[in-house]
Order: C-alpha cells, then structure tokens, then sequence
C-alpha cells in the first residue's frame, strides 16, 4: 500500500520559497566584498519563514550540508558550521538547493529544506529556504507565552491532547500573561486556543511541528479588545429557584407573593445577559428574575430568553384566604388620622387602600363607597371632598365589603373669612371659575350694608395688565345636558363697580352657535351698595331653549363688551343669589314619581310623618332637579302639624345656630316656610327675603329658600323632640297646595358640645320575684351621664303579668314578664338596652339544672358554640348565670362559649336564686389543622438511586394533631417514607403528603434520570479509509438505560473525515481527523482516522486562485507513489489556456494538453519534479509537484 510522507502532507504549512532578486524581493540583497567572476553569480541562504505559517521553530541547529543540484548533477556536499557566512558563488543557470540541518552529529537530523532559484551572470540574489522538521524518535520543546485582557477567560489551551495554561498568569494592569514550556515527543501537533469576554471569543487553532532535540515556540503571542469578534452562541439555559433546577411543573404563588428565579446559560462564558417576559403582567410580573404575583387567579407563562435560546415556565396564581380588614384613608401620600380640617373653597382629594392590598375578597368587595353625614358641611364625591361655606364638623366615611368594613374621618370646616379680604375660590354655587391669578376671583360671607347686604358672594377681578378676562369666566358644565333640547333660567343679582358692565349668560350650542340667555347691565357704583337698589337681579323671565353642544357645552359669562357681543370688558363685578333651573324641553311628568307609604319614610333625613291623607311622592329628578320630593296635603290640614321634620335631638337642652337652604317649586302662591319648635318657634327659612308670613308668590320655577348667612338661633332647652319642621297650620301653612322639594341642607352650629351614648344599664338583680299587686322602682342609668341624648323608654314584654312607666314595675299576674329600659338611638342609629326579669307568684324551688350538650365537649380554637340552660320544674326561675373556670381557655355569655386557647376550662351555668344547683361540662378547646405547608419546590429531579428528604408543616405549628401521611403514584419510580423519598428507576411519581386531619395536602413531581457515566467507541483506537470510503463505528453507553443516552459524534476536521449522527465516517481528502462519541454530558476516547488515496492511478489538478493570476495544486505539491504506478495531472481548463508541462528544466515533447500522466513504469526511484506553465489572455501562470518514487 502507497504511504504519504508525513512531510509532504502538511507542506501546506511549510512550503518553501524561492525569492529572487527582483522588484518583488522582500528580501535585501547581501553585499559582495569581492567581485564576482564572469559566468557566476552569488547568493547567500537565509532560513526564512512561510507568509502563511503562524507558528514557527525556533532553528536551533549545530551545523548544514548543502547540496547544489544543476542539469541532474550534484556538486560536492558543503558542510557549514552554524553561524558561518552562508554565502555561495555558482555558474549561471538553474539550480536546485537540498539543504539538511543537525543537533549535534550527523545522527541527529533535525530538519529539512530546499529551495530552486536561478543565477544570472553577475547577480547577487537571496534564496529563502523554509525547513521542515523531521519527524523521528526523539522528544522536543514546546515553549509558549501568551498576552491578553486581564479580564478574559481562558476558556481552553491545548497542544493536541495535552491541556497547556496550568500555571498563574501574571498581572499587569490589565493585561494577563501566561507562559510556560513542555516537553512532548517530536511530531506534528494541533495547536488550540480559545478566549471569552463579554460574551464574544477570540481563538486561534494552527498545526505546530515539534522538532527532536529542538525547541519550538509560540511567544508573544498578543490578543487585543479587537480580537475578540466572535459572538459566544448561548446553547442552553438553566432554570432554578433558590439553586434547585425548575421542573416542567407550574411554579404556584398566591398573590403577593415572590419568586426569584436564576437564570445560568451554557456555556458559561457565553453572553448571560438574560430577557425575562411575562405573558401576562395582570397575572405575574417578572423583573430580573424576580415574580411577583399580582391580585388576580389565573395561570400564565414567563420566558426567560438569552440570545436564541429561550426557556418557559408556567405559573399558577392563585388567591390567599386574606380577607379585608381595614382601610387606611390618605391625603396624598400622607395617611390620614382622625381629624382633618378644611377651608372653604378648598377642594380635597382623599384616596382608600383596603387592607391588606393583596387580599382574596372579590372586587366588588374591594370597591369603595364614600358617604357623609354632613352634606351641608362637606360634600363628597369618589374621595373629593367639598368644603361647603357652614363651619362645623362633618364625619366622612369610607366603606369597603358591602359597608361591612369602615374608616372614618372627623373634618372640621373653618368659617369664610368676612369683610373686604375674601379668600380665592375655584368654584362657585356649582360654577367652575377660570382666572389667571387667585386673587381675580374670591369668595365672601357677605358684602354691602343696610339694605345693600347680599350673602354668599363672588367677586370678580379683570387681570391688572388690562388683558381681559379669560373666556368663560364663570362657567356651569352642561355634559349631562349635551344634545338634549332643554329650558334654562337663571337668576342672579349683580353689582358692578364700574358702568355698563353686562352681565351676558351664554350657552354654548350644537352647530357651533352662543346662544343667550339673558344680557342685562348690572348696577354701579364704586362702593359697597348700602340699598337694595345696588343690585340688579340679572334673570329671564321666559325659559330660554337650547341644545348643548357635545364638545364643551357650558353655561357660560360673557367676557367681551365688544358692540356685537356685550360683555364685562375690564370692569370687576359681584354676583349673589345664583339660581339656574334647567328642564327638559318637555317636562317630566309626575307619572314618574314613586309614591313613599308606611312607616318611617324619610327624605334626605327628613322624616315624613305618617299621618292620614299626606301624600309624598319621589323623583329621581324633576324640571332639572335631582333627589326631589313632591308633598300633598289636605285641606283643612291641622291633623298634618308638620309634615316634614329634620330631627334636632342630639342638640336638646342647648342653645344652637342653624343655617338650612332648600330649593321650592310651586305652581300657585302659597306660605313655604320651616321654623323650629324651640323658643318662641323662630322661623329657619321662608318665601320670602324677610321673615314674615307673606306668600311665595314665584311659580313654576325653582327658588331658593335660605337662612342669612349668620343663621337662625334658637333655645332647645324646653323641648324634649326638638324639631325643623315644614309649617302646615291652618293661618301660615301651605293650605293643601303641593309643594316639590329639593336640594335640602342643613347646618347646626351648637354652643355646648354633643356627648354620645355609649350603653344603658339597670342597677339591681338581673331577676326579681313579686307577687301580685307589689311594686319596685327600677333605675336605669347612661353612660356616659352626661350623654346629650338622654331618654330613658321602659317597656314590659307583658302587660298582664307586669306594668312598667317611668321605671316604677307594678305586679299584675302570676308569670314572667321581661321589663326593658332603652336608650336614644346615637347618631349611627344604634339603640341600647338593659333588661330586668320579673317573677310574679309564689316562687317555685330550683330542682335541677341541666345542660344541652353532654360531658366532656370538645370544640376548636376561635369557633363559638350555643349552650342551653334547662332549670326544672317549668314553672321555677329559669334565669342561670354562666362561668367558665379557665377564660383565657374558653368564655362563655348567655351560653355562648367562645373557644380562645388550646386547653381546658369548665363551662358552669348556676341557677340565678339558687347557687347550690347547677350544671356543668368539661371543655376543651383544641387547635384543629387548617392547612399544610411545603417546604421546597413544586418538582425536582434525582439520578437513579438517590435520596433526599421533603419536609412539610402543619399548619397551624401548634394543632393537636401534627400527624402527615406520606405517599407516591408510583412507588415503582419513587418511593418514600417519612419524607425520605429514594428514585428507583427512570420516570416521573407525584409524592404526596396529607394531614391526617383535615386532608390538607401538598404534592412534589419528582422526575428520575438515569445519567451516562461513560460512553465508549467500540473496536480498535484508530482506522484508515480510503477518500470516498467509509467505515461506521458503534458506541456503548454505559449504563445502557440511561435517560440521556443519545449518542451525538463530532469529526475534529469535517473536511478530512466527515461523520453522520450514526456513527458512519466518510473520508472527504487525505489527511487525520479525530472522532468522538458524546452522550449526556460524557464524552469518549477519540478514534484517529487516517484517510488516504486509492492505490494505483491518481489525479491532481492544477487551479486558478486569486484573482485567477496564480496556479494552485488541489493537494500538497510533493507527494509519493510506488514502482508501477502512474499520477495524471490536470491543468486548468477554462477555454483559454495553453499548456507546456516540463521535468526537471526541460520541456516534455508533445505534453502541451491540459492533461499529463507522469508514468513511474521504467523510471528510477528518486524525485522527480513536473511543473505546469499556463498562459492565457493577460496571465501567466506556474505550479511545480514533486514525486517520488518508492
């Protein structure tokens, strides 16, 4: 069989270089001391090194022959020591140089070379000889020093098989240096480096020759930021939670819960940066790894992706059992207490967070509702709170869970300020005022004198540049209007301090058209008026049509006092008295009214008495108003004394202020007046300015009926019901006409401070005996005494076994009667009471006293359970007083045991009269289990016969019963006991485990795998195939179930011996590659694999390269055949060439085809060289191949 010299096949590397003198000559030409003879020239021998080649040895030689070839004759052998003159002077003509190169003596080749080159007459030239190492027994050196970034990772650095880089690297500033030197056997070497920083590689891989007796090196060898271009392919991605690997099962969370997950990408040099996605934020958001579950049930997925890798995981959300318990009230940031205090004109925004955020009630329990006990004081709206112009004290109340859970807020209202400073509003009697500076528009109590006086008052300011108004000044937000056809009258009085100010309302309508609604002047004057005359009452007397616009529909102020739109111009004006009525074009009718029957009607905390022939009516709204009350009574109407009364209770026995509005509608003229039944029944409000009896004599419209702005006093001290009632006497009172109501406010200022009921209690025994015709005093006290609402009522379940007034019990019958004292109801309407048992007869001897559950009674912690009493005979006393002996264990109140603690107490119920006879039971109170807790992950994964312990608590740690059963689907793959759970063959087992108590129970997926411990190529350590052959190799995984047992194969050199994913290898050229087997994360010994070519004839191509200018050989250009074989070489064929092959520095007769066989049949052996010329248009092109004959 034909062998190739192991020279020859990586002469790839190592070809050598004829330079000659010429332009192109790298090389500097030597100096001649002498002058060269005729016929001769000289050239001088350098041992150069291959452009191509990155690693070179270093030459290291004692001393050269060098053999001179010319026209097949050799000159005689010249022997020159290292460091002679290497200079020579020969005949002119072609020549051929054969160089050998030894350590030490003639035994000891290290290396060879030659080199052809020609010699013109006179010429000095320069031959470059490239030498190759001679490959034999003996060991070399391999000596390396590498530079690069401190901060890199070296990822590997081997010479072959061997691992290089053990030692420290040396550190300078940011560069790290790494240096050594092994001593390996001569022969060839695959030299291979790799580096990674941020995510990218620098690597360098090249054949290196190790020459015997010599040293070889790879020094200063410099890698840069630069070299560093290759981007690191991120192949895997390793999910974990607190170290453990994350399964395929979903990761649960309860809301609010927290998950850091990690993140590990392989290899580990690659680029970690890691892209979290969640699939769904509502469900769970994720941020560097970090889950958090939001408040919402549902699974979803998140992605963890780096590079072209991604990883996905499910996650299940799932609610807590964490109901509400509070709310927490805040103005901004700042959690409010108690109290806040507000100034009118003042809006402010509160905001409620139940408690705990992440809770598990549903959201319509988590939504919130406001209310307010004081409209008149402060209004509230979704948490704005509106200060209205009544000083006092309001309580704002925020609940959650259908009312079930609430907070509160005491707000203290500041008084207007009086007088000419005024304060700045935004707003005015449901008007938006828009200014450019605060002070343009502010707020009094009242302004004028005598006759002159108006109350509530806005003040309006033009800008002090003489700019004008904005547009819109003051503006009345008709959106719930927009596009409907509706009736506006307004009314207002108005005062200027300059003449000709209009007072021009406006609506803004659809088709971009600014209706009016009524332009009057309004009175002047430079002062405050001091007469009614002052004012102007700007007001249509005719409903004004329109339909509102969609797009800011307002009711708005004219600013303009241009001729065509009469307006304020810059002139400051004062508005009192504001009242708009808005109705539909078509009136509502009062068939939409819902009549209110029965016993305790209310409207707006207006009780409505409940007397014969009042008939009230409801609207949601009517002629423009909202919340309106339509009142008829009879005529004559004494019967109906008060109709309508606003309860001043909780204000009895003190002097008080108030301050009431409420809007009126009536169709005919008729008294609509409130007073009080206080001291001399002052009146609240009439129909008229002053506070006499006249009529209200405006109809079918909207009035306002209003206190003055110091409100109205009056002494409760006589009443014992002090009321605001509608007056309905027969001389002042409506006289039968129906009256429509709306907008009712009201606002007591009291001079002493109102103390709420807190309980009632009876002073005495629980239980009294009397026989018929005895009386008993029973006194009942407040607490606190001194309670504002102070009423005592008694009443007696029977009347014909015990009468009771004023706490005096009279004894009718013989039976039970249960005498009842009850308070006033507070201001939340709650009511309490104390109750006393009378016993009328002779009294009847306790016999025996028992109870309803038996002896002992086992009940759970903070659960509640109904004992009953039963006292014979029938007829004795039934009354029991009931104790518990422990009650930090158990308590217990009219039978109701309430289990607190783990423990045991006696529950005792004693008779009342008689303390010797009693029942008793033993209770123990024990803590039931509630749930259990895991400990660890959902899932994991074990190798094949290991072991690890799961753990799980019960919840709660202190239940009576801690008991947890354990068990697996398949105890085949995993069992347990214990917690201890050991794999025992290749799948997957859900391992459980369940409170004994309860069936509260949590589940692992366990995953088992069977890891490859060796994988191995089976047969001999090395094979040889022909180019085009193959041969498939077989590997054994060791243990053969392994999980992961697919076998993958990986070529060191795809384009010398290829291998498919079954093992079969493919010779591609000539040539070694290496191939191994890996299955799992083993790999196995590599197989080398020789490929040669086919004995007998061969081909070898020459080809273009380049730019098509140079000629190439397909394989390397010396290579070795034996006696009788043949070699055809193929020239390029492009269809312009022409050929001329020659041997030696002859031209072959007749070899001018693109095709030549070099035959060996009658040939010596030895070397023979055949070059190729090739012309073709504007190229010239040349290759030589040496052969040699074995």
């Amino acid at each position: 069989m034909r062998k190739f010299n192991i020279a020859a096949l990586f002469s790839l590397f190592l070809t050598g270089i004829l330079l000659l003198a010429s332009c192109n000559n790298i090389f500097s030409p030597s100096e001649q001391e002498n002058k060269i003879e005729p016929g001769k020239g000289s050239v001088k021998i350098a041992f150069g090194q291959g452009e191509a080649r990155q690693i070179v040895p270093e030459a290291l030689f004692d001393f050269y022959d060098f053999t001179f070839t010319k026209d097949g004759v050799s000159l005689p052998v010249v022997e020159k020591a290292s460091g002679e003159s290497l200079d020579f002077e020969l005949e002119t003509g072609s020549w051929r140089l054969d160089v050998n190169t030894y350590r030490g003596d003639r035994g000891h080749l290290a290396a060879t070379g030659y080199a052809d080159f020609a010699v013109a007459e006179s010429s000095s030239n320069t031959v470059k000889v490239l030498l190759s190492g001679v490959v034999s027994e003996g060991k070399g050196t391999f000596s390396y020093s590498i530079q690069y970034p401190q901060a890199a990772e070296l990822i590997y650095f081997n010479l072959g098989s061997l691992e290089l880089g053990g030692g420290t690297p040396v550190i300078a500033g940011e560069t790290a240096t790494l240096s050594g030197s092994n001593e390996v056997d001569a022969g060839y070497y695959i030299l291979s480096l790799k580096l990674a920083k941020n995510g990218k590689e620098a690597s360098f891989s090249d054949v290196v020759e190790i020459y015997k007796n010599n040293t070889s090196k790879f020094n200063d060898k410099v890698f840069t930021d630069a070299h560093f271009t290759g981007t690191v392919a991120v192949t895997d991605i390793l999910l974990t939670a607190g170290g453990d690997a994350i399964g395929t099962e979903a990761l649960v969370l309860n809301y609010g819960d927290t998950k850091t997950l990690a993140a590990v990408v392989a290899p580990s040099y690659a680029n970690s940066a890691v892209d979290w996605v969640s699939n769904d934020t509502s469900i769970v958001t994720v941020a560097g790894g970090i889950l958090t579950a939001q408040a919402k049930s549902g699974s979803t997925t998140v992605t963890a992706t780096a590079g072209a890798v991604t990883k996905t995981i499910n996650v299940t959300v799932s609610p807590l059992d964490l109901p509400i318990t509070g709310i927490t009230l805040k103005n901004g940031n700042d959690i409010i207490g108690e109290a806040l205090d507000l100034t009118y004109g003042t809006p402010v925004t509160l905001t409620a967070e139940v408690i705990p955020v992440n809770n598990s009630d549903s959201e319509a329990d988590n939504a919130i509702s406001w209310a307010t006990n004081r409209p008149d004081i402060v209004t509230v709206n979704n948490g704005v709170l509106t200060a209205q112009k009544t000083s006092g004290k309001a309580t704002i109340t925020a609940t959650a869970k259908e009312g079930t859970i609430a907070k509160s807020v005491v707000i203290t209202v500041q008084a207007p300020v009086t007088g000419t400073a005024g304060i700045p509003v935004t707003s005015w009697e449901g008007f938006t005022i828009d200014v450019t500076a605060p002070e343009q528009a502010l707020f009094f109590n009242s302004y004028g004198t005598g006759a002159g006086l108006k109350n509530n008052v806005l003040k309006l300011s033009p800008p002090t540049d003489n700019s004008g108004y904005l547009w819109g000044p003051v503006k009345l937000d008709l959106s719930q209007y927009a596009g409907q056809s509706i009736k506006i009258t307004i009314s207002v009085d108005a005062h200027a301090e300059a003449s000709n100010a209009k007072v021009h309302w406006k609506v803004t309508e659809t088709g971009d058209k600014y209706t009016t609604i009524v332009n009057t002047t309004a009175a002047a004057s430079a002062t405050a008026p001091a007469a009614a005359t002052g004012w102007t009452t700007v007001r249509n007397t005719t409903a004004v049509t329109v339909t509102p616009k969609a797009d800011s529909p307002w009711l708005y102020l004219e600013k303009s006092d241009s001729s065509s739109d009469n307006g304020l111009g810059n002139r400051v004006l004062y508005l009192s008295n504001m009242s708009v009525t808005i109705t539909p074009a078509t009136p509502d009718g009062d068939a939409n009214g819902v009549a209110l029957v029965g016993n305790g009607r209310y409207w707006n905390d207006v009780k409505i008495i409940d007397v014969e022939d009042v008939k009230a009516v409801h609207f949601d709204s009517w002629n423009g108003r909202y919340d309106v009350l339509k009142l008829t009574s009879p005529t004559p109407n004494d019967p109906a004394w008060g109709p309508l009364q606003y309860s001043l209770k909780e204000y009895r026995g003190q002097n008080i202020t108030v301050t009431m509005s409420v809007y009126a509608w009536i169709d005919t003229a008729t008294r609509v007046w409130w007073q009080s039944n206080g001291t001399d029944y002052p009146i609240i409000v009439s129909g008229t300015d002053s506070y006499g009896y006249n009529q209200l004599t405006t109809t079918k419209q909207w009035v306002r009926l209003s206190t003055t702005t110091s409100g109205r006093a009056t002494n409760l001290l006589e009443q014992n019901n002090p009321v605001i009632y509608l007056s309905q006497s027969a001389d002042y009172g409506l006289n039968g006409v129906p009256v429509y109501l709306a907008d009712f406010q009201v606002s007591v200022i009291s001079e002493g401070s109102y103390t709420e009921l807190s309980g009632i209690s009876i002073a005495g025994d629980k239980t009294r005996n009397l026989l018929p015709g005895d009386e008993i005093t029973l006194a009942a006290a407040l607490n606190p005494a001194g309670a504002t609402r102070n009423t005592i009522t008694w009443t007696s379940s029977n009347e014909l076994i015990a009468t009771v007034a004023n706490g005096v019990v009279t004894a009718v019958g013989n039976g039970t009667a249960t005498i009842t004292a009850s308070s006033d109801k507070t201001k939340t309407g709650v009511a309490f009471t104390d109750e006393v048992t009378v016993i009328v007869g002779t009294p009847v001897s306790v016999e025996t006293v028992t109870l309803s559950v038996q002896d002992p009674l086992t009940i759970n912690r903070n659960t509640t359970q109904q004992l009953t009493a039963a006292v014979l005979p029938a007829g004795a006393n039934q009354a029991v007083n009931w104790t518990s002996s422990n009650p930090s264990v158990a308590t217990v109140s009219n039978g109701v045991v309430t289990a607190l603690a783990k423990g045991t107490t006696e529950i005792r119920a004693t008779s009342a009269v008689d303390a010797a006879k009693f029942a008793a039971v033993t209770v123990t109170v024990q803590a039931p289990v509630t749930g259990i807790t895991p400990s660890g992950e959902s899932s994991l994964t074990l190798n094949r016969g290991q072991e690890t312990t799961l753990s799980a608590a019960v919840v709660p740690s202190d239940a009576n019963n801690q008991t947890i059963n354990w068990s697996s689907s398949n105890s085949g793959i995993v069992s347990v006991a214990n917690g201890v759970i050991k794999a025992e063959a290749a799948g997957s087992a859900t391992i459980t485990a369940s409170t004994a108590q309860g069936g509260f129970s949590r589940t692992v997926i366990v995953t088992v795998k069977i890891p490859v411990e060796s994988v191995a190529i089976q047969g001999a350590g090395s094979i040889s195939i022909l180019v085009g052959g193959y041969q498939t190799l077989q590997a054994a995984v060791n243990p053969s179930e392994a999980t992961e047992g697919t076998v993958s194969w990986i070529s060191s050199d795809n384009t010398v011996a290829n291998v498919d994913s079954t093992g079969k290898v493919t010779g591609i050229k000539g040539g070694t590659a290496y191939i191994t087997a890996r299955a799992g994360d083993k790999v196995s010994n590599p197989v080398t694999v020789t490929v040669s070519y086919p004995e007998g004839s061969q081909s070898i191509s020459f080809n273009w390269a380049g730019s098509g200018s140079q000629l190439v050989l397909d394989v390397p250009n010396a290579i070795a055949i034996q006696s009788g074989e043949s070699v055809t070489l193929n020239g390029p064929n492009t269809g312009y060439e022409t050929y001329q092959w020659t041997e030696g520095s002859r031209d072959i007769p007749g070899a001018t085809n693109a095709s030549f066989t070099f035959n060996s049949a009658g040939r010596d052996k030895g070397t023979y060289r055949i070059a190729l010329f090739v012309t073709k248009p504007s190229y010239i092109g040349n290759a030589t191949v040496s052969i040699t004959i074995e």
